[in-house]
């Protein structure tokens, strides 16, 4: 009896709770939401939309209500008091431009900005209602697509924003699909001060009706300019096309892509940005056609062969390919790189100013290692005296230039003058490598001994016999 007692209460205490969540037609507020639904003076009051949610996007900035243009799916939040009734609803912009109000009728705002549409719908309402007082704010912001084409690998059509520019949609594709990334070269030569989104091979148009507007993400990234790097509407196209252009970059008071002039030289170019190049120590080139045009057909052929049983030019061959990178150019000889520079110019070229670097290192066998000040009347025996001299385990003749531009090693000798940045390795004897070397040759005597105590066994045996 008193089982049964305890269940009618409980179920009557949970009733009560269902009862609460309750929306005033009967079905359940699952989101928690009150109605926004109020009643003046006892009259109907509508509402299109009792469970109105607050919409979180990611801005970069306010919006314009001077300059942003309305389109299909963006949502407005609209408020309707009069002398007899309150409306709340969400009001969403269909496919054809028009806004449903209820009760009051539509409006067209197909292409018209934010606050062109704010004003329409208060005059449509008051031409109703004239005591109306009409509140209305954009609450949601629609997504649509747009169209890439051109030289680019991932063509297509992409959802985008209305608050999106063409960076933002570049910058989506590098995330999803690596692209980006594979065709920066100088984030691969770790010349990371610039956006892998530059994309350096391409030239970007945007074709929005009869229009072409230019797209210019080197201006955006490097130097600010919003003007270079437009919003997105419905019915744009991006026109992504193969690059002549070239670019100076690296240490150098503004850096420059520009197209190419007929002719000119490379001492020119650097002038003309402001390039003493009397100063000029190192210089780097990066020429993408010259990468597109690199097969490694070969290099394949001869890394799938076992090691064993390549060929001593293939070795030879596939050693000399790995050692260079296709389609990058250093230069730190003075006589080469003063010839260099009466060269012309290529298309695609991306020269590169190095940071110069008024220090060289000494490491290895020295009582001191580390950075030390560059001096252009310095040699490296200089250099040692600085450092206190050799260690107790450097091996005196064994000393190496390490190239800062290219990691090269090089055999040196203690009158050679370094270039700013040059590292000098002095080999050390490391005791447990001579250790192993002399327990292997123990091992390779005693392996010998004992064949040749064998073959010569067999060979008095031989000898017996006959």
């Amino acid at each position: 009896m008193y089982f049964y007692f305890i269940v009618i209460i409980l179920s009557i205490i949970f009733g009560v709770e269902n009862n609460s969540n309750m929306m005033p037609n009967g079905l359940p507020n699952l989101m928690g939401y009150n109605s926004l639904t109020s009643s003046i003076s006892g009259t109907n009051t509508f509402n299109q939309n009792q469970n109105i949610q607050a919409y979180n996007q990611i801005l970069s900035d306010f919006i314009n209500p001077e300059e942003y243009t309305i389109g299909p799916g963006d949502v407005f939040l609209f408020n309707m008091v009069t002398s007899n009734r309150v409306v709340n609803l969400e009001l969403i912009t269909s496919p054809t431009g028009d806004i449903l109000i209820p009760i009051i009728g539509t409006v067209n705002v197909k292409g018209k900005i934010l606050n062109d549409v704010y004003n329409i719908i208060i005059d449509k309402c008051k031409d109703k209602y004239e005591d109306a007082n009409v509140y209305i704010n954009l609450i949601k912001l629609r997504n649509f697509k747009v169209l890439i084409t051109g030289n680019f690998s991932n063509s297509g059509m992409y959802a985008v924003s209305s608050t999106n520019r063409v960076s933002d949609l570049m910058e989506s594709i590098s995330h999803s699909k690596k692209y980006l990334n594979s065709d920066s070269l100088l984030y691969k030569y770790e010349v990371i001060d610039y956006s892998r989104n530059i994309m350096f091979t391409k030239d970007i148009s945007l074709i929005r009706g009869d229009s072409i507007i230019n797209v210019d993400l080197f201006e955006y990234y490097v130097n600010s300019d919003l003007s270079t790097n437009p919003y997105l509407i419905e019915g744009d196209i991006i026109n992504i096309k193969n690059s002549k252009k070239i670019a100076i970059l690296g240490d150098i008071q503004n850096s420059i892509r520009t197209h190419r002039t007929n002719g000119i030289k490379y001492r020119e170019l650097l002038q003309n940005a402001n390039i003493n190049t009397n100063n000029l120590k190192t210089i780097k080139v990066i020429n993408y056609n010259m990468l597109k045009e690199y097969s490694s057909s070969e290099v394949d052929r001869i890394s799938s062969i076992n090691a064993r049983y390549r060929s001593d030019i293939e070795d030879s061959y596939l050693a000399s390919r790995t050692k260079t990178d296709k389609g990058l150019l250093y230069i730190n000889d003075d006589k080469y790189l003063n010839l260099f520079l009466d060269f012309e110019v290529s298309d695609g070229d991306i020269i590169i100013i190095p940071n110069q670097m008024n220090y060289i290192e000494l490491i290895g066998g020295v009582k001191k290692p580390g950075s030390y000040k560059y001096n252009s009347s310095f040699k490296v025996s200089d250099y040692l005296n600085n450092s206190g001299g050799f260690s107790e385990k450097a091996q005196k003749k064994n000393i190496y230039l390490i190239d800062n531009v290219s990691g090269e090693r090089f055999e040196i000798n203690t009158l050679y003058v370094p270039k700013p940045g040059d590292v000098i390795f002095i080999q050390e004897t490391v005791g447990f490598k001579s250790w192993d070397r002399f327990t292997e040759y123990v091992r390779l005597a005693g392996t010998i001994a004992t064949t040749s105590l064998v073959m010569f066994n067999i060979w008095d045996k031989l000898t017996e016999e006959d």
